[in-house]
């Protein structure tokens, strides 16, 4: 039992083998009571000066010694704005590209002047974002340090190239730093810049910068699995992410070009805050894990009958749960090498997961890829830039580990704020015995922009060779494009039974499953905590 107050930590938790239950009796690291103890990755930044009116400053001499860096700032229960131009607008590329590192924008860039080492293009692309470093700004021609997409095409509609009408805004640079919660952090000085309000006193507020990319590790072996471990009602909070060397060229739902050639392009999916792996019968329950610089948990290989169950998750860089995440690059769709480290059996039950994406906005709620038997039932999940639920990881028809994926009774809304060709609920590939059930899907958005006339964004997506899902009793409305929608495969691949699909809210059957569906999962995921 761990009494309440702060833990900061100076290096991951690391739990091994010889941390396990037995087959009879777990062991339990929860709270005390009613306390609440926080595990924080994170190191408070104090003695902050006025330089002017809302404008303070602070001297961080690890920075400036080359012993830390950051890309997040964290206060109370928010993530602060790591500063950008323009505030709440974006540029569109004007004229198609001939090249990955240079682009013609719709009007007038800001002055060389402002280019830092540390200052970023955020492109927006269809389901994905890039993040590379400037080189030059020139007129309306950006020009980038590193490629913003790869390929040997260009002008493609594709999250792997740079196109015509694809948005970015510029990020980090001192001169953006123009309206409360932006911050700038000078490499060279250690100089941390941040604009508040006037009523606003950072030496009174909790000012915290993250210096750990994870902060707990559960890891056995393919023959002596961490098993019977369980963490209950405890926090985790701020972890840190930088930027690859290449930088972040997106793929899909966190997974990023990690290098090789056109036709053996590595990807390797973002890092996570609690790392399991060769794990059996191990359970987080009722834990919170929020103030996150990547995804904030991954379910890797040799996990087997592992529940995560009413936990809240948000705030989050990146992927909220990964099943199926690997830490190693590979060619994207690649299956488990040895067929014992699929996961197998894993339960995801009335989470609140919300907020993900916030620093990589193609990242999604929950990430099911190439995993066996996982049950994803009774969770909430809303406000994110992309997709919801991701099931599935092949873009073709041929067999693979993900199959018998069990996804019911979630409510998902207030989804797809940003980018495009995602929904409510995705899949991919041949998944032979998938249940989609009983599933409450709405508002979902249209994104920020779409540059293809069909991928406005849907309710429940079929994508590339989705085969054999047995669909029944979902209500799915308020969507951007398509409630329903199929890519290459058809509607009669796979089953269906008494759904309700953009029927609106006018209507009185309608009303009545709607609301008697939701609160059914509200009491559920309220019982879940209870016990």
């Amino acid at each position: 039992l761990i009494r309440g107050g702060t833990y900061r930590l100076d290096e991951p938790i690391a739990f091994g083998p010889e941390d396990s239950g037995t087959d009879q009796y777990a062991v339990i690291y929860a709270a005390y009571g009613n306390e609440e103890p926080l595990f924080s990755g994170g190191r408070r930044i104090t003695g902050w000066r006025k330089v002017e009116d809302g404008l303070w400053q602070a001297h961080v001499p690890q920075v400036a010694a080359g012993q830390w860096w950051f890309r997040q700032l964290f206060t109370g229960c928010r993530r602060l704005t790591r500063s950008r131009y323009p505030n709440n607008e974006v540029y569109t590329i004007a004229v198609p590209p001939t090249n990955m590192t240079q682009v013609t924008l719709n009007r007038e860039l800001p002055s060389q002047d402002v280019v830092g080492p540390d200052t970023e293009v955020v492109l927006f692309k269809l389901w994905s974002i890039a993040r590379v470093p400037i080189e030059k700004l020139d007129g309306v021609t950006l020009s980038s340090a590193k490629p913003m997409g790869w390929g040997e095409e260009v002008n493609r509609y594709h999250c792997n190239s740079v196109a015509e009408k694809e948005t970015l805004y510029l990020e980090h640079s001192l001169a953006f730093v123009d309206q409360p919660g932006e911050w700038h952090l000078d490499r060279a000085t250690g100089t941390l810049t941040l604009m508040l309000t006037e009523e606003d006193n950072p030496n009174g507020m909790q000012i915290v910068a993250p210096r750990l990319e994870k902060l707990i590790t559960i890891i056995g072996q393919s023959d002596t699995p961490v098993q019977n471990l369980r963490l209950e009602k405890l926090r985790f909070e701020h972890t840190m992410w930088d930027l690859p060397e290449l930088g972040y060229l997106g793929t899909q739902a966190g997974y990023h070009d990690a290098g090789g050639t056109n036709q053996t392009r590595l990807r390797i999916p973002l890092p996570v805050a609690i790392q399991m792996s060769y794990t059996t019968n191990c359970r987080l329950e009722r834990c919170v894990i929020a103030h996150i610089g990547a995804s904030a948990l991954g379910l890797g290989a040799g996990c087997q009958k592992n529940k995560i169950i009413g936990c809240e998750i948000f705030d989050i860089g990146g992927n909220g749960i990964h099943v199926g995440w690997r830490n190693r690059p590979e060619p994207l769709g690649t299956d488990w090498q040895d067929p014992t480290d699929v996961p197998a059996d894993n339960q995801v039950i009335s989470n609140h997961v919300h907020g993900c994406g916030a620093e990589i906005f193609g990242a999604v709620g929950m990430l099911d890829a190439l995993a066996r038997s996982t049950r994803i039932a009774h969770n909430l999940v809303h406000d994110l830039p992309y997709t919801g639920l991701s099931i599935g990881w092949d873009w073709n028809d041929q067999p693979t580990s993900q199959r018998d994926t069990i996804v019911e009774y979630n409510h998902i809304y207030d989804v797809m704020k940003a980018l495009s060709d995602g929904g409510g609920i995705y899949t991919l590939g041949f998944q032979p015995g998938a249940v989609m059930r009983g599933n409450l899907v709405h508002n979902i958005h249209g994104g920020l922009t779409s540059l293809w006339p069909e991928d406005l964004n849907n309710g429940l997506f079929f994508d590339s060779c989705s085969i054999g899902y047995h669909v029944e009793g979902n209500i799915v409305y308020d969507v951007g494009k398509k409630p329903l929608r199929f890519q290459i495969r058809k509607k009669e691949d796979h089953t269906w039974g008494n759904n309700l699909i953009d029927i609106g809210p006018d209507d009185e059957e309608f009303n009545s499953r709607a609301a008697a569906k939701a609160g059914l999962q509200s009491a559920y995921r309220q019982h879940t905590l209870n016990q």
